[in-house]
């Protein structure tokens, strides 16, 4: 028998291939930022690197600030 839990699970999985097999999710980044018109970053950014800048934040000593879309 089984448990309510593994077919939630199970059907988490299917409906995340079924998802991913549709195009639901996206391929590249360059997709991504081309649909949000992000293709253009102006300044010193820390685009896509989460890690770099914690980095520069600790070495500058100031604060980050996080967008996520």
């Amino acid at each position: 028998m089984v448990s309510t839990g593994a077919r939630l699970v199970a059907a988490a999985v299917i409906a995340a291939g079924a998802a991913a097999g549709l195009g639901l999710a996206r391929d590249t980044k360059a997709e991504l930022q081309k649909d949000l018109r992000d293709t253009d970053i102006v300044g010193e950014w820390n685009y896509d690197d989460i890690d770099g800048a914690f980095l520069r934040a600790a070495r500058e000593k100031k604060p980050v600030c996080i967008v996520f879309r």
